[in-house]
């Protein structure tokens, strides 16, 4: 589980451009929070992480990733934001379960 952790973190790297210490800090940029959003639902989704450790990978409360997936969904409708979450997704997806075209 710990690689796979790893693989989502390293993806929404690649992905954002952001790096997983920008992705931890507590600057509530846009673009750092967009990243924060994916990696969180990207890990919710497919590794089925309990809100409890995808907060401990973020280091932030179990809260803020309730709070983040609750805005997943309305962002989905923003095109950069599903642009980057789909290609996160994507690679995820590759990595581990060798699926996505």
């Amino acid at each position: 589980l710990q690689g796979d952790v790893e693989q989502v973190i390293e993806s929404v790297q690649i992905i954002t451009g952001i790096t997983y210490t920008q992705i931890l800090s507590t600057k509530r940029s846009r673009h750092l929070v967009d990243a924060r959003k994916i990696l969180v639902n990207v890990m919710r989704k497919h590794l089925r992480l309990t809100c409890y450790q995808v907060g401990k990978v973020i280091d932030k409360d179990h809260s803020s990733v309730i709070y983040y997936e609750k805005q997943h969904p309305i962002h989905m409708g923003e095109p950069e934001y599903r642009r980057l979450y789909s290609a996160g997704e994507c690679v995820k997806l590759k990595t581990v379960f060798s699926t996505c075209n």
